[in-house]
């Protein structure tokens, strides 16, 4: 396949769709295989994957799903807005799953190997523009998905989106600074949008110095005036371009950056944090010795692995020597420079650079300066790969003599290890060890063992077809796409996989509430807790999924205000998780939510005498609320939440955050991107001159019509939250309605009883309805009173939004053993009958336990 379509390029056309299609799949079957688990849905993704970049952006898709923008999250740190961290809401992603249907652990799993192709497919057009070869082009990319970046970044989204755009953008700014083109300029804008608004900050703050540096190489390499001069014009317009389609992230730094100490700098020892080891430099040879042991190496092991392949670093030491543009020079000099910077307080690098270079002192993961080290390292191997396919016998005593120097390196390390833990080794031929109990000794001692058998095995092969160009250039991809793919692997679980079945995972995760339920007003925040049993091994943020406002949360991005009280007011703090959300200096205030929204919260209060009202909220600019529909100024309970003062009576009032500002800039942003995406097809359709302005500019407008019109009917069939509750409420009653026979108790689950009284009674269901909140432990405890002296001999037990409580159908079934069940969408019914013989069920209440077989009830064990 590769044959073919290195066939079908000539330097002097573009690719060809054909091409196109073809290169991308080829490098999508390559991640699929060594991605193998992740692809096919077999294994999951792990930590920061599943515990940051998932539980965001749900709650972003969410939002969209429920037609509210996501402006602030309650769930977590007693409330943040979640735009202002700049990664999870502005993204485009975040808009087109929200509107199609919202993330889930099978879309994560394909996002994650999506990304990687389309890193892979991005290094390939960066590498055409040092390398004509199609076969250099195409192994150097296969080694840019396979590398130790996406490997050990394998539980880091935002640093894979930002390593998936970064190749597209450095390709689009080399193209645009040699010929001007306006069309590589749209180009560029576009994907610069794609990684500022959805990828790492640091990497883009790292890569802003290259692009520097290959601007001001570009202009000196311009000898004539006029050119200087168009380079500059040319050069401002890209920078207005970009700068107002990142007129929201401007708005937003602008507002948060008084209100976050991060955002102002860090400590020295702060930004040490997550370095490039010394240790962990031996990954470039043997990248399985990182995969553990976080204490031996000095750092995360997420951070350790660099990884380029044994045979391309060998080829990038060749590549050195005949690196002759100067992009690539400037390319690999800044990637050299990185590399010690990476290393932390192991060299003076970082240090200078947080002292004197503006922005390095925003960030910790010194280690993130290694990522344009490999590419560096990638696009020299990609230079001297071309080079041996084109002269194979004058550059294969070269490529012999470095490929003996790493050979000889790796069996002093091999031989070392045998000396100094000889027992250590001895152990790793133990059969029954298992590889996740290998020392960091073992790991390195079996890796470069297998890197040498590898080495000799190429250099072995390349001589036998050195006569025969395209069988080399078959062999050569073909070792490296093998040799990488088996470093993969041997890293994969360590860094990559999560080792649980996301479907099922999944299953629970379906049972969570739906949308955005009323928050309890009879349960503490002290209650709502992240750590969840039944979600496990989701460990943090889990309240997004069930709900419950919390003061947990695993976020960097946290609000001054928040930190300040909770370190300098430790004891008001507590009293306060003590209540719940909403709640009065008035013991005898009567206090209903009737509406909730992540900004907005509604409620009814009664106070027999004055009184404040107050929202366990973390303030910020743009809190306001209104009072029987008059706007008043919030007041700030303990200085940090916003509260009201009410006259006695009762009274509507509402909070709400509102970030006109943000909204403005959100607009304004994606106008600008909208154009942006307009202008880049249109020079699609045009292929240089070969279809007429006429026919791009119409096609180019249909597309974009047609976009609209996708999305435009996707946001119309959006349902708001009152919306849906009510279709859910309707159709729960109409169910209910059909089950009910006379004499049957219902027991409903809901999050507005008024609401479904009043639907109920509409359906001639006039009689008494038990209403429960099964995160209620009082609910629990009235429900056993209540089954303890019912006389029925039918009851149905259903729900609607809210998840569906195992414990409350188990009590139930103490009493009524035998069920039929309904399900319908979000909606269940359980109808029970008093027959057949009673079981003995035990139960903790305790959340943090695990389970036991003598607490919870299943159908294969005994009481």
């Amino acid at each position: 396949m590769v044959y073919f379509y290195a066939k079908l390029n000539t330097p002097r056309l573009p690719m060809s769709l054909l091409r196109f299609t073809g290169v991308f799949f080829f490098l999508l079957t390559i991640c699929v295989l060594a991605y193998w688990d992740i692809a096919t849905f077999q294994d999951s993704l792990k930590w920061d994957m599943l515990d940051c970049y998932f539980p965001w952006k749900f709650f972003a898709a969410e939002s969209i799903q429920n037609r509210v923008f996501p402006l602030w999250n309650p769930f977590q740190h007693l409330g943040y807005p979640i735009h202002a961290d700049m990664r999870s809401v502005y993204y485009p992603e975040g808009f087109i799953v929200g509107l199609l249907g919202g993330y889930n652990l099978r879309l994560m799993n394909f996002l994650f190997v999506f990304y990687v192709t389309i890193a892979g497919f991005g290094f390939y057009h960066l590498a055409s523009r040092f390398i004509k070869n199609e076969y250099a082009k195409i192994t150097i990319a296969a080694a840019y998905t396979l590398c130790g970046f996406f490997v050990g970044h394998g539980q880091e989204m935002f640093g894979i989106i930002a390593a998936a755009w970064i190749p597209w953008i450095l390709y689009y700014f080399i193209e645009f600074q040699r010929n001007l083109a306006w069309k590589n300029l749209w180009g560029l804008s576009f994907f610069l949008f794609l990684l500022l608004t959805g990828g790492y900050q640091a990497l883009s703050l790292i890569l802003l110095f290259l692009l520097i540096a290959l601007f001001i190489g570009g202009v000196i390499k311009k000898k004539n005036r006029h050119s200087l001069v168009e380079v500059m014009i040319r050069n401002v317009a890209l920078g207005i371009v970009v700068l107002l389609s990142l007129s929201v992230l401007i708005i937003t730094y602008i507002q948060v950056s008084p209100e976050v100490e991060r955002l102002t700098g860090l400590s020295l020892q702060d930004a040490y944090t997550g370095l490039l080891t010394p240790q962990a430099l031996l990954s470039l040879l043997a990248p399985f010795s990182v995969a553990g042991d976080p204490s031996f190496l000095g750092t995360n092991i997420t951070m350790a692995n660099i990884y380029v392949g044994i045979i391309t670093l060998c080829l990038s030491l060749n590549g050195l020597f005949l690196a002759k543009k100067w992009e690539v020079n400037i390319l690999w000099v800044f990637g050299l420079f990185c590399l010690f910077a990476s290393l932390g307080p192991h060299t003076p690098v970082r240090e200078f650079l947080f002292n004197h270079v503006p922005g390095m002192n925003l960030f910790r993961m010194s280690s993130f300066f290694s990522y344009f080290s490999q590419v560096a390292f990638l696009i020299l191997a990609g230079i001297a790969l071309e080079r041996l396919f084109e002269d194979p016998k004058s550059q294969l005593k070269r490529l012999s003599f470095t490929i003996g120097l790493v050979v000889l390196a790796l069996l002093t390390i091999v031989i070392t290890s045998w000396i100094d833990r000889g027992n250590e080794i001895t152990e790793l031929f133990n059969l029954g060890i298992n590889a996740t109990d290998y020392t960091y000794h073992q790991r390195l001692f079996g890796h470069a063992s297998i890197q040498v058998v590898f080495l000799l095995c190429f250099l072995a092969v390349i001589r036998i077809f050195s006569a025969r160009k395209t069988a080399l250039s078959f062999v050569v991809l073909g070792f490296v796409i093998i040799e990488m793919s088996v470093a993969v692997r041997l890293n994969f679980n360590a860094t990559v996989g999560g080792g649980f079945d996301p479907k099922k995972l999944q299953v629970q995760l379906d049972q969570e509430p739906d949308g955005f339920p009323i928050p309890s007003l009879s349960v503490p925040l002290s209650a709502n807790i992240e750590s969840k049993p039944e979600l496990s091994p989701l460990f943090h943020n889990t309240n997004i999924y069930s709900k419950t406002i919390s003061s947990d949360g695993f976020n960097s991005f946290r609000l001054d205000r928040f930190e300040l009280f909770k370190r300098n007011h430790p004891q008001a703090y507590l009293e306060g998780l003590e209540k719940p959300l909403l709640f009065s200096n008035s013991p005898a205030a009567q206090i209903e939510i009737t509406a909730f929204q992540p900004a907005r919260i509604v409620c009814k209060v009664n106070c027999p005498e004055d009184a404040i009202l107050v929202l366990q909220q973390t303030y910020y600019t743009g809190w306001e609320t209104v009072v029987n529909g008059k706007p008043k100024k919030p007041l700030l309970y303990n200085g940090i939440y916003p509260s009201v003062q009410l006259n006695s009576g009762t009274q509507t009032v509402v909070f709400q955050y509102n970030n006109k500002p943000v909204l403005i800039g959100f607009g304004a942003s994606y106008l600008i991107f909208f154009l942006i995406v307009g202008a880049c097809i249109y020079f699609i359709l045009k292929r240089d001159g070969k279809v007429k302005n006429s026919k791009a500019a119409l096609g180019t407008f249909g597309i974009l019509l047609l976009a609209l019109v996708f999305f435009g009917f996707n946001w119309s069939q959006t349902e708001t939250m009152e919306e849906k509750r009510l279709r859910y409420y309707q159709e729960l009653a109409t169910q209910i309605t059909q089950l009910k026979s006379s004499g049957t108790q219902l027991y409903l689950q809901v999050d507005l009883p008024m609401l479904m009284d009043s639907i109920l009674n509409a359906d001639g269901l006039k009689n008494s309805v038990n209403y429960l909140n099964g995160m209620q432990c009082e609910d629990r405890s009235q429900l056993i009173t209540k089954l303890q002296s019912e006389t029925s001999e039918h009851l149905i037990y259903a729900g609607s939004n809210l998840k569906e409580d195992r414990l409350v159908m188990e009590l139930i079934q103490q009493q009524f053993p035998t069920k039929t069940s309904h399900r319908f969408a979000r909606e269940y019914i359980h109808v029970f009958e008093k027959k057949g013989e009673r079981e003995t069920i035990y139960h903790s209440f305790n959340g943090f336990e695990s389970a036991n077989s003598a607490w919870l009830y299943e159908e294969h064990q005994k009481d």
